[in-house]
């Protein structure tokens, strides 16, 4: 498959999740990156329950803000430089109307093991995928997903 095709199957699978979630009344979508380098702790997130934060959030999308999720996935485009803290968040503990892009992450792809693609709803987790990252790129690639 051409990296165009590739791009193209992208940017249509981000279409079908921005109409599931306003279907679904869901609240977000996070793409969280398990990173091989270490960065401050408090970019780190325990999702698991394991006791070990090594998460990092690349991508998080918010329903009903009005901003398209592909062009704020690969570009940022619509999203603020600032966003609310709440937007950085595994969490719903704070508010956040935001996309929030993780620049570094999804910029330095070389650095991630595993990603967790995870649908919330209200504050809980519903669906997710998780994914060896280091056969991918941060554009192209789901395989072989853990459900």
């Amino acid at each position: 498959m051409r990296i165009k095709d590739k791009i193209e199957k992208l940017e249509s699978t981000f279409t079908k999740f921005e109409k599931l979630i306003g279907q679904a009344n869901i609240g977000s979508l996070s793409n969280a990156c398990q990173n091989k380098i270490p960065a401050p702790v408090d970019e780190y997130f325990d999702f698991s329950g394991t006791g070990k934060k090594e998460w990092r959030l690349a991508f998080k999308a918010v329903a009903y803000n009005n901003v398209p999720l592909y062009p704020a996935y690969i570009h940022g485009t619509g999203i603020p430089l600032e966003v609310e803290d709440g937007c950085k968040q595994f969490n719903y503990s704070l508010p956040c109307v935001n996309h929030y892009r993780n620049k570094d992450a999804l910029e330095n792809w070389q650095n991630v093991d595993r990603v967790l693609f995870a649908v919330y709803v209200k504050d809980k987790m519903v669906k997710w995928i998780i994914f060896d990252a280091r056969v991918s790129t941060s554009l192209v690639g789901f395989p072989q997903a853990e459900y």
